[in-house]
C-alpha cells in the first residue's frame, strides 16, 4: 500500500504511478488530491465534509465514516484480479 497525501502538487507524476501499478500488480495506491489524476483505473471519492477522527481521539476508528470508507476501498480486489467463482 502506497499512500500519497496532497498529490495535487505532483500531478505531473501521475504517469509514474501508472507505471508502478502496471509493473507491480499487487500494489494499491491511495492518493489524496482535489484534482483527478486521470488514470485508467482511478476511483474518485469526494470526501469534503466527511467526518474523520482528530489526532487525539480515543473513540474507535470504526465510528468515523472516513475510516470505514478507507477500509472498504482497500479491501476491494484490483480490476483483473477478481476472485474466481466456483460453479456448483
Amino acid at each position: 500500500m502506497l499512500i500519497l497525501d496532497n498529490f495535487e502538487h505532483l500531478l505531473e507524476g501521475a504517469g509514474l504511478l501508472a507505471d508502478m501499478l502496471a509493473y507491480a500488480p499487487g500494489l494499491k495506491v491511495l492518493v489524496t488530491s482535489p484534482e483527478r489524476l486521470k488514470l485508467r483505473w482511478e476511483w474518485f471519492f469526494d470526501l469534503h465534509h466527511l467526518p474523520f477522527p482528530p489526532a487525539d481521539t480515543t473513540a474507535p476508528l470504526e465510528s468515523y465514516s472516513a475510516y470505514r470508507l478507507f477500509e472498504q476501498r482497500v479491501a476491494l480486489p484490483l480490476p483483473g484480479h477478481w476472485p474466481a467463482t466456483s460453479t456448483p
